[in-house]
């Protein structure tokens, strides 16, 4: 709901006597001009639809015609078809009657290709082996040429190894060792391959041993030759030496040692050259192997291919007179695939002609249409031609009535649309606060958040199709809104929130109706709590309101307990309401708001209540004062959410300097006025007659009571969030003890803080008294919490004790609160009085401090340079009537310690 929206009845009932006065204006001067121009457009169409009408005569002709030379035409298309299709048929007759002899020609030309084949055959097949024979000859050229290499190497290595006989003999190993698997069953060319790789392997490492000094001198010089000429030596030198004593020994010594050393160097020769001798060795001898390996692989190669050409040569054979028995076989294959491809050819060819037909045919029909657009472009030309003149002769009308309409339009929009908007506003912005009364609304009602700007409680209906209210009838000239306008009407708070029924008779049924009808709109559409309601009814004694009397089973202030009804109980409900409008004027509204709405926008949880006084039959049993006092109520609650229901009768005599206008002043006045019921108000005095709230099923109005007073159970408590309070996050630890201990507890109006402020003055101490469940532990946690976000522990401690067995503050032991000095939990009395010793310990200990600087209180200890953190020190103590259940020496230690930390704890903070 839009709180900017102007929601007054006064609005209301001036939109809807301005909506009625134009629409019967404007019915009348639509009703004129739309006559006028009747008469002649009647005129004007009716020349025009004769001459049409000869127009489409010739035109119908012309058309007949040519339909008739079109269909001539596809007549002959048709019968050209129906020939063509004879033909295909005698086509496809002639084809089967001459297939026997195609399938005998094809017959012919199969044992013919058959034939040719054969004769190739015999042609190719001495040719293809004399190819054999010559590459099998040309191979084997190759592999004798690469023998005649190897018998050369072989050659040569058995002359370089002639010094050495061990290396001969390895040569001769490798050269008939046994043949590998591999190599004789290898590829011929592959093994030859590897033959001249290890001939070429072969040639060089006999270079490489040839490059070897001793085993080359030992080839030309065997050993075994050197051996007998050193022993035919040593004989000469021994006869030489036989006349010389020892020289036979010396010639023998000699000769053994020129033998040992030729056969040393000879070793030394052969251990240098062995591994390339004996690679020499093995690759000639894997060379001998691949050439036996190469020759026996090309001899069964030649006879393997050689046995293929043949084998071939014979299968081909086979075939071909295979091939040649068949011949009956192909004739009849032939005949048969022809015979289906004539049965498959014929649908094809009847299709063809199909196609054939049916573009021709298409042609014909687009020529047709062509011929036929072009008559009915003449027609439309001289139809047109037609209507030209007849919009020559009429455009001067047409133009006139357009000017005319649009101007009538657009001031029916000039006048109504303002009208029609500001209906449509009041109605969003009431939209939901008079619902139906059924079950579904009792059933799916939850409580508002908040009080509403407005409630409905009538409405203003404008029905074109009623007796007496007349409205243009064409659609340019629609109501705004639709054929019905419904404007609400509604109590709007603060300026026209008051109802005042001016009836002769004494509590009507309708006007009590309709007071216990915005009653229960009040409080449906209004947060539990925040609405209170003040009933009067000194004839009824009740009576009249005493359904509403089931709320106070619930929540009494939602009534102010009950129904009041003698003339002293008027009186003094009447002072209680003029005592709450000065408080909140004098409290709340001062010269900062205006009005009690603007002040609640602020004050959110500590928000004040709207009151409503509900009075019956006035002025029976209303005093001259209480009569004083409901004229300052009207006049003055208002701007304090104070608010009147109230029924009046006229013909009661009423008091001296009663004025009505009073009464009227701020809100919404239903009166009879000829027998029916209007409304007006002190802005817009001009009546309407509304269409009041129709009232719910008793059976309803009860569920909707009850679940009211249910929703309002415990609705008179308010909880400022503790966020309100707390300092932001930038404050945190940023207060000062030094003057006073001042901390924010709780709100007070709409804008600011209600702080406990101890330490200064003769403020120092604190009793919380009250009921039990009133909220003395909870403000205990809001102190203690507030303080240690607010206050570092060198500006305050805590000295906690809890007579609850625990269940106050043993969160600030669990969590270690830093500020926390002692959390006594589940205190015994001793414990509790050792914690009161401990303070008393610390005032001794201050006191001492205090003296050596000659300071009397904590400001003068920081301005004196005191470096030691002096926090204040806050006692608290839930249930401390604990320490005197018992007449004992701990109530009468508990006495002494609390009087002198009351008396002289003041000094020492």
């Amino acid at each position: 709901m839009n709180k900017g929206i102007d929601l007054r009845a006064s609005r209301s009932l001036e939109l809807y006597a301005r909506l009625k006065k134009a629409a019967a204006e404007f019915a009348q001067r639509e009703e004129q001009m739309t006559r006028d121009l009747s008469l002649r457009r009647s005129a004007m169409n009716r020349r025009q639809r004769e001459a049409l009408a000869a127009a489409d005569e010739q035109s119908a002709q012309f058309l007949a015609e040519t339909e008739e030379r079109f269909r001539n035409e596809e007549d002959r298309l048709r019968a050209l078809h129906e020939e063509r299709r004879a033909n295909i048929q005698q086509s496809h007759s002639n084809a089967m009657q001459s297939l026997k002899v195609r399938a005998q020609h094809t017959r012919e030309k199969w044992l013919t290709n058959l034939q040719m084949r054969h004769f190739q055959a015999e042609k190719n097949l001495p040719k293809d082996l004399k190819a054999a024979d010559k590459e099998f000859a040309d191979f084997a050229a190759e592999l004798a040429a690469q023998r005649e290499t190897y018998a050369k190497l072989d050659k040569c290595a058995l002359n370089a190894f002639a010094g050495c006989g061990s290396f001969q003999k390895m040569l001769r190993r490798e050269r008939h060792a046994p043949k590998e698997a591999a190599t004789l069953s290898g590829d011929h060319r592959a093994l030859l391959e590897e033959m001249k790789a290890q001939l070429g392997l072969a040639a060089q490492q006999l270079e490489e041993f040839r490059g070897f000094l001793l085993p080359r001198i030992f080839s030309f010089v065997p050993l075994p030759a050197v051996l007998p000429v050193i022993a035919v030596a040593g004989g000469i030198l021994a006869l030489v030496l036989r006349v010389q004593p020892n020289g036979l020994a010396i010639a023998a010594g000699a000769t053994v040692a020129l033998l040992l050393l030729v056969v040393i160097i000879h070793r030394l020769g052969l251990g240098r050259s062995r591994a390339s001798a004996t690679a020499l060795s093995v690759a000639l001898g894997k060379a001998v192997r691949a050439h036996d390996g190469s020759a026996a692989s090309a001899t069964a190669h030649h006879a393997s291919e050689r046995q293929r050409i043949e084998t071939e040569h014979n299968d081909l054979n086979a075939e071909i007179q295979r091939q040649w028995d068949r011949a009956d076989e192909i004739e009849c294959e032939f005949s048969s695939a022809k015979r289906e491809k004539l049965r498959a050819q014929m649908p094809r060819a009847f299709a063809k002609n199909e196609e054939l037909l049916g573009p021709k045919v298409v042609h014909l029909s687009a020529t047709r249409r062509t011929e036929v657009a072009r008559t009915e472009e003449q027609v439309r030309a001289r139809r047109q031609h037609l209507v030209d003149t007849h919009a020559t002769e009429t455009a001067a009308f047409v133009g006139a009535e357009a000017e005319k309409w649009a101007a009538l339009v657009a001031e029916w929009e000039r006048e109504t649309s303002p009208l029609g908007e500001g209906i449509a506003e009041i109605a969003e912005g009431l939209r939901g606060t008079a619902p139906d009364w059924d079950a579904a609304m009792v059933e799916q009602w939850t409580p508002a958040a908040t009080f509403p700007p407005a409630v409905e409680f009538a409405r203003l209906e404008f029905d074109p199709s009623q007796p007496g209210q007349p409205a243009p009838k064409d659609v340019r000239l629609a109501l705004p809104g639709g054929p019905r306008v419904s404007v609400p009407l509604a109590l709007a708070f603060p300026d026209e929130g008051s109802l005042l029924f001016a009836t002769h008779d004494s509590s009507e049924p309708h006007v009590v109706g309709t007071l216990n009808n915005v009653i229960l709109r009040l409080l449906a559409n209004t947060a539990p709590g925040k609405v209170n309601f003040t009933i009067l009814d000194p004839v009824g004694l009740g009576r009249n309101f005493s359904g509403l009397m089931h709320l106070g089973d619930y929540e009494e202030s939602l009534i102010n307990r009950r129904i009041w009804t003698q003339r002293d109980q008027l009186d003094e409900r009447l002072a209680e309401l003029n005592e709450h409008i000065e408080k909140v004027i004098q409290m709340y509204l001062r010269n900062e708001f205006a009005t009690i709405a603007e002040y609640n926008a602020q004050a959110g949880s500590v928000a004040e209540k709207y009151h409503f006084l509900v009075v019956a039959d006035f002025p029976a049993g209303f005093s001259e004062t209480a009569v004083a006092r409901l004229q300052s109520i009207a006049s003055s609650g208002p701007r304090c959410g104070v608010f009147t229901l109230l029924h009046w009768d006229p013909r009661q005599k009423m008091p001296d300097g009663f004025v009505a206008e009073d009464l009227q002043k701020h809100g919404v006045t239903l009166s009879r006025v000829n027998g029916a019921l209007v409304a007006s108000t002190a802005s817009v005095p001009a009546p309407q007659a509304p269409l009041l709230d129709s009232a719910p099923a008793p059976e309803l109005a009860m569920s909707l009571v009850h679940k009211i007073g249910k929703a309002s159970i415990d609705s008179n408590r308010v909880e400022v969030p503790f966020q309100q309070i707390a300092p932001k996050p930038d404050e945190v630890w940023t207060g000062d003890t030094t003057n006073e201990l001042r901390i924010a507890i709780g709100r007070t109006g709409a804008t600011k803080h209600q702080y406990l402020a101890i330490g200064k003055g003769t403020r120092q101490h604190a009793l919380f008294a009250g009921k039990t469940g009133s909220g003395k532990s909870t403000l205990f946690h809001v102190i203690i919490t507030n303080l240690a976000l607010t206050c570092s522990p060198e500006q305050v401690e805590f000295y906690l004790i809890d007579f609850k067995k625990g269940v106050e503050f043993k969160c600030y032991a669990e969590k270690r609160l830093p500020h926390a000095r002692v959390v006594a939990i589940e205190s015994d009395r001793e414990f509790a009085l050792s914690v009161l010793q401990r303070v008393d310990e610390e005032l001794k200990r201050r006191g001492d401090i205090f003296r050596k600087l000659g300071v009397q209180d904590i400001p003068g200890y920081k301005r004196a340079g005191g470096t030691e953190p002096m926090p204040r020190t806050l006692l608290l103590i839930d249930e401390f009537q604990e320490f005197f259940v018992e007449d004992d020496q701990v109530a009468q230690g508990a006495s002494l310690l609390f009087d002198r930390i009351v008396r002289q704890g003041r000094a020492f903070g």
